[in-house]
């Protein structure tokens, strides 16, 4: 081969093997990961960026899994990259029900796109998911993680495979089981 010219690596394709289930156990791991950074203070006026960036890693996981589940090539969910919209435009045609204001909240993230921007910027002004006055509170972001996680879960469920339920989180306004 001549040494000016550089042979071309295959395109590598990361997961392969791992199912829709090892995904949603992935996406579980960083939401919890996130939750468990709830009462960590660093300093007063520090940024809560790295707890955003693991709740934001855990709702494109979420879609992933769903996207796996419905026998998704990995080639293809990667090359959705971190575009949300078109990852929920996807599920939402294999099936994903999820509400309207968690549907919302994950395309607004998705148009600002929080999870690069979470990486990069440090000054938060605006919350990519509501459009408003960004505040340490990660309440509607944890709400929309819940809502998705438990719609996720009760798919994977569907094929037979059980899924551990996370407990109801203190913010919850009706626990699960009560109508």
């Amino acid at each position: 081969m001549d040494e000016n010219k550089t042979e071309k690596k295959p395109k590598v394709i990361y997961g392969v093997g791992v199912t829709p289930y090892g995904m949603y156990l992935m996406a579980q791991n960083y939401r919890a990961t996130a939750d468990a950074l709830e009462n960590i203070l660093v300093l007063p006026r520090t940024s809560n960026h790295p707890r955003r960036f693991l709740y934001y890693q855990a709702i494109e996981h979420f879609l992933r899994a769903f996207l796996r589940l419905n026998s998704q090539e990995l080639e293809k969910i990667q090359g959705f990259g971190h575009r949300w919209g078109d990852m929920l435009d996807c599920c939402n045609n294999y099936g994903l029900v999820i509400p309207a204001n968690v549907e919302k909240y994950i395309r607004l993230c998705a148009f600002n796109n929080a999870l690069v921007g979470i990486r990069y910027e440090y000054a938060l002004d605006l919350d990519p998911g509501t459009g408003k006055k960004a505040t340490r509170s990660t309440l509607p972001l944890e709400k929309t993680i819940y809502a998705l996680e438990l719609a996720v879960g009760e798919a994977i469920e569907q094929t037979g495979r059980e899924v551990f339920k996370r407990p109801d989180p203190p913010w919850l306004d009706q626990p699960r089981g009560q109508s």
